[in-house]
């Protein structure tokens, strides 16, 4: 699938999807592919960032995190976000080019799916409206 079909995907209506990687240009790629796929995009830096939207208000449906990430780590996130009361029901997509055994962890710690780093972006929205909360489908 080219690039240009991929973000013609159109989910029902815009969920808001989080996106928390602390790569500059891996974040923007990533908000731009949503946002033109029909997603409300978030964007946040990092963990502590990430967890500042949620207590100030925002309400993701979807979540899509690095695991690798200076400061606050993929893994103290993960915790966090499963524990924070406005995302402990929401689906969490986490990527990384750690490895397999990193991204199983990331499944046991309590990710609802893993993406292994570089990931063909059709897939990732393909996989992203198969966890979109039900109400949006």
């Amino acid at each position: 699938m080219s690039y240009a079909s991929a973000i013609a995907h159109e989910p029902a209506p815009a969920a808001v999807a989080l996106v928390i990687e602390d790569d500059a240009d891996i974040r923007e790629a990533l908000c731009e592919v949503l946002a033109a796929s029909g997603y409300a995009v978030l964007a946040a830096s990092g963990g502590a960032e990430a967890l500042r939207l949620l207590d100030a208000g925002e309400r993701p449906g979807l979540i899509l995190m690095d695991l690798m990430m200076p400061g606050m780590d993929g893994w103290t996130l993960l915790g966090a976000l499963r524990a924070h009361g406005l995302a402990a029901d929401v689906p969490i997509v986490v990527t990384s080019a750690a490895g397999v055994e990193a991204l199983e962890s990331a499944r046991r710690e309590g990710a609802s799916a893993t993406l292994a780093k570089p990931f063909d972006v059709s897939r990732m929205l393909r996989l992203l409206d198969r966890l979109r909360p039900r109400a949006l489908h």
